[in-house]
């Protein structure tokens, strides 16, 4: 090895060194918290049309290598240090693979990274079958996944009665649980792993009244769950992940305003969500961190949801498809880990709104509506409070984060008019588009691949889709 690279080597060592089971030594690259908030506001950039490329070579330009090591797999240079209250630090191979000793730490460069960086090479397949046999992997793999947070409102319907009786509400499609989110319970390197999640939205679905006769607000909460599965495809470059949600049905009902046409009115949704497929490709992975990206795509599969009295019916149907491409990376330093996603989720389609808005008039399309592009930037700092030595030792870990979505544009809007009654879509009352809410959450370990999450998430403004969430998951990594 040229002296040089020795000498920058060297330099990292001091701070986050690893002695393995045999008493081999290695270091880990020192990736400081600032560098990894540097990553997200990069992908920000990225997903405001700035090249992929050019955000990869400049998150990876001048990152720090591993310590090289010869075609027997044993390290060249190192140094002492006897910290190991780290990380688990367990082989996790390939499923399917024979090999389970522990190798020395390994990398892994795709092709995608090594065009924009001359200084990386890209992995061969033995290279990569190595590294999936290093303890890199495996430091990487056990950081905790981000809980994420969740919750896309439907469209916003607003029925009038002259000028002073209204009913505002959400139509909640897909038992008001739509949306993708590709940070919720995930990381940044692909895995072989199954997990299942409760969510609980307080106040929700949101319902309010202007008029005589009908209780001003009867907001309602929702209730999702989650059954996902991740696999592993392309020895381990890539992963296809499926979620399958489903949610509480809705059954609300109440008195109308006094003179609205029929009376007593109904909002309904049953109680099958949109099933997603999140398709992850890694770039790069070391024993500190890893970087991936992949596409999302959310189909529509969910439940209608329908408004009706008397006399009036609404209903919206779900026929759009969401495609949401996303970079991710993850991290950890000694104790602490942290991740960085940023998302663009882009409908394909309109989603049709049908029905009558008066008893003698004939059920038609009321509007279609095209839902506005979104961005969403998720981030995560978390720190081992009890680091798991072994892969039966008991861990415990606590988490932050900050989750944003902003809207790149107006969703449509549409009105319609019969007789004395009107439907006012997403005009004046907007799909809510501009969300920052905060996770805080703790996770246990209890050994060979199972944890036990729980979470609590609060909106931090004005703008939001419920009032509170709770969250609690289940995960086995295989």
């Amino acid at each position: 090895m040229p002296p040089n690279l020795l000498k920058e080597e060297s330099s990292h060592r001091r701070i986050d060194e690893r002695v393995d089971d045999k008493g081999r030594k290695y270091s880990c690259p020192w990736l400081s918290f600032t560098a990894f908030v540097a990553v997200s506001s990069m992908v920000q950039r990225l997903l405001q049309i700035v090249s992929l490329g050019i955000v990869l070579a400049t998150c990876l330009h001048g990152q720090s290598t591993l310590p090289a090591s010869d075609s027997s797999g044993t390290q060249v240079g190192g140094s002492a240090s006897s910290d190991t209250a780290s990380l688990p630090l367990v082989a996790e191979p390939l499923p399917g693979t024979s090999q389970t000793r522990l190798t020395t730490p390994d990398r892994y460069v795709s092709s995608l990274v090594s065009l924009f960086n001359a200084d990386q090479s890209t992995s061969s397949a033995r290279q990569l079958s190595r590294y999936y046999q290093s303890r890199s992997r495996s430091n990487v793999l056990r950081i905790p996944e981000m809980f994420g947070d969740f919750r896309s409102p439907g469209n916003q319907a607003l029925v009038t009665l002259g000028t002073f009786n209204s009913l505002s509400f959400e139509l909640p499609v897909a038992a008001g649980i739509g949306g993708l989110r590709i940070a919720e319970d995930n990381q940044a390197l692909p895995a072989d792993r199954f997990w299942f999640a409760y969510n609980h939205f307080d106040d929700g679905l949101q319902i309010d009244a202007n008029g005589q006769g009908a209780t001003p607000s009867n907001d309602q909460s929702l209730n999702r769950f989650i059954i996902a599965r991740e696999f592993l495809l392309d020895e381990g470059r890539t992963s296809l992940e499926v979620r399958l949600p489903f949610g509480s049905a809705i059954n609300v009902s109440d008195n109308a305003v006094t003179g609205l046409a029929g009376g007593a009115y109904r909002l309904d949704s049953d109680s099958i969500g949109n099933l997603s497929f999140i398709l992850k490709r890694l770039l790069y992975g070391d024993g500190c961190m890893a970087v991936s990206t992949g596409l999302g795509v959310e189909t529509p599969t969910g439940s209608s949801a329908s408004f009706t009295t008397a006399d009036i019916n609404i209903t919206q149907e779900v026929d759009s498809v969401h495609l949401v491409p996303f970079i991710a990376a993850s991290e950890r330093v000694h104790r602490w880990f942290g991740h960085a996603f940023a998302q663009l989720d882009i409908p394909i389609g309109d989603d049709p709104i049908v029905g009558r808005l008066s008893p003698v008039s004939a059920i038609t399309t009321l509007a279609e509506i095209e839902a506005a592009p979104q961005l969403g930037l998720d981030i995560g700092l978390g720190y081992w409070l009890k680091p798991k030595r072994c892969e039966s030792d008991f861990g415990l870990a606590a988490i932050a984060e900050l989750h944003l979505t902003t809207g790149l544009g107006d969703a449509d809007s549409a009105t319609a008019v019969d007789g004395p009654t009107t439907l006012f879509l997403n005009n004046p009352v907007s799909v809510s588009d501009d969300l920052l809410n905060a996770t805080f959450g703790v996770i246990a370990s209890p050994g060979t691949g199972w944890s036990i999450r729980s979470a609590i998430v609060t909106p931090l403004r004005s703008q939001r889709v419920f009032d509170v969430e709770a969250i609690v998951q289940l995960n086995r990594t295989l």
